[in-house]
């Protein structure tokens, strides 16, 4: 386990110097360390940016009259 997360680690350094473009295409050739580093370089952004969708308004009670 622990040489395993050693290989993740230089890996995620080489792609480092990548423009993301060029890691998108390893990603799309099916190399999977390559989706785990933009999974991981973008996580933070992708919360953020959902979070806004859910704290927009607050949930109003709705209530309906029987007519």
């Amino acid at each position: 386990m622990l040489g395993s997360v050693a290989v993740a680690h230089k890996v995620y350094v080489l792609y480092a110097d990548l423009s993301d473009e060029e890691v998108v295409e390893l990603a799309q050739q099916g190399e999977q360390f390559a989706v785990e580093y933009l999974v991981d370089k973008y996580k933070n952004f992708v919360r953020a940016k959902a979070r806004s969708y859910f704290l927009i308004a607050p949930i109003r009670k709705i209530s309906y009259k029987k007519v």
